[in-house]
């Protein structure tokens, strides 16, 4: 893959994402408390957050083949356009089974924008600086459908404020055609879910946790820390700690990457991870705001520079971890949203930090990494 200075590709496939994610964003607030006032069951929550996830298992294979036939340009347009679509579909009064067929047009979308956006900043000659700079412009789509969804809500109703949603992210086209073509390795075949690498592993369990468990119980949790929060007040906030976990990826997903490519990749993951752990701890012991901003806080940086860990950048390595990250917010969705029922929230929380840290061992392992050459200067 040739190195580009510019950043011109890779900000623009991040926007891309950007005006494409707004209706995404604020579902993960709007609909863990909100199902039944719209005609949907309290148990279908965790399959409509998670369906998506579980679909882009399967796109992550085959979209390489079509994207090596057809090229990112194209392609990135044509999701951009069906990432339009699934939001006007949210806003469009469907039972459950058009809630699902949008859902899954959205995880066949979103799969293909994000190989696009992670392999234009890949071809940085700076990798960290681009993953960074590329994760921070994607997250100010998201985070302004977290801030403007709570009020859209309020003026509009849920139909109308999705349907608003939905017209906002047609810029995403604008964008996808401003991008240069690439083409990529043609992809060996091979199975869906290969043995993972360690670090892959390690990015299953955390987004397990973090982008699976916790995104969809924190309504819940908050309600409970809370008894005098309803249901709207409950999404509201649950809206503003989501919007908090993107301001840090906007904010410190660029000041991760340039830390990285001075301290080391591997070191700042590394150091995210603990933190991670520990911010699981913090909600398991009773402290859910402090828990939750932490975990959130150093989720942002692992899920910035993760893919900047697989081998040499490589379309296909990256489209591996993307898959195993997938399977753990899709698992962590669907049994956060079996938790919502639960009486053993602080037990899970416990269990959650437990896995990352056995995944994180196997991941130094993995490095040959002493406690002398982690703490060493680059």
């Amino acid at each position: 893959m040739m190195k580009e200075k510019g950043f011109g590709p890779p900000v623009y496939a991040s926007l891309v994402l950007a005006f494409a994610s707004f209706g995404d964003a604020y579902l993960y607030a709007f609909l863990p408390v909100n199902a039944t006032g719209i005609g949907l069951s309290l148990a279908s929550v965790g399959l409509l957050l998670s369906i998506n996830r579980f679909i882009r298992l399967f796109a992550n294979r085959w979209l390489l083949v079509v994207l090596s036939k057809y090229g990112f340009r194209l392609i990135t347009i044509v999701a951009a356009g069906l990432a339009a679509l699934s939001t006007l579909g949210y806003g469009a009064g469907l039972g459950l089974v058009g809630w699902l067929l949008m859902r899954v047009i959205w995880g066949v979308a979103f799969s293909a924008m994000r190989i696009s956006s992670l392999t234009y900043a890949l071809g940085h000659h700076s990798q960290g600086l681009s993953l960074g700079i590329s994760r921070s412009v994607y997250e100010l789509g998201p985070m302004a459908a977290l801030l403007l969804g709570p009020l859209l809500i309020a003026l509009l109703g849920h139909s109308w404020a999705f349907i608003c949603l939905g017209l906002a992210s047609l810029p995403a086209v604008y964008f996808a055609f401003r991008l240069p073509d690439l083409t990529p390795e043609i992809p060996a075949t091979g199975r869906v879910m290969a043995i993972p690498t360690p670090f892959n592993m390690l990015t299953f369990f955390i987004t397990f946790a973090v982008e699976g468990v916790m995104v969809v119980v924190l309504g819940a949790a908050l309600i409970k820390s809370d008894l005098q929060l309803t249901p709207a007040s409950a999404a509201a906030t649950a809206a503003a700690y989501l919007a908090y976990r993107r301001f840090c990826l906007i904010f410190l997903s660029p000041l991760g990457g340039w830390l990285a490519d001075r301290l080391g990749l591997a070191r700042v993951l590394i150091a995210a991870a603990l933190f991670i752990c520990a911010g699981l701890v913090m909600v398991a012991i009773g402290w859910p705001q402090a828990g939750f901003a932490v975990a959130f806080l150093f989720g942002s940086i692992q899920a910035a520079l993760g893919p900047g860990a697989v081998v040499a950048g490589r379309v296909s390595a990256v489209s591996a971890n993307a898959t195993w990250r997938d399977a753990g917010a899709a698992f962590g969705t669907l049994t956060g949203g079996l938790l919502l029922t639960s009486g053993h929230l602080s037990l899970s929380f416990i269990v959650l930090a437990i896995g990352i840290a056995i995944a994180l061992l196997a991941y130094l392992r993995s490095l040959h990494y002493t406690f002398k050459t982690l703490i060493a200067w680059k």
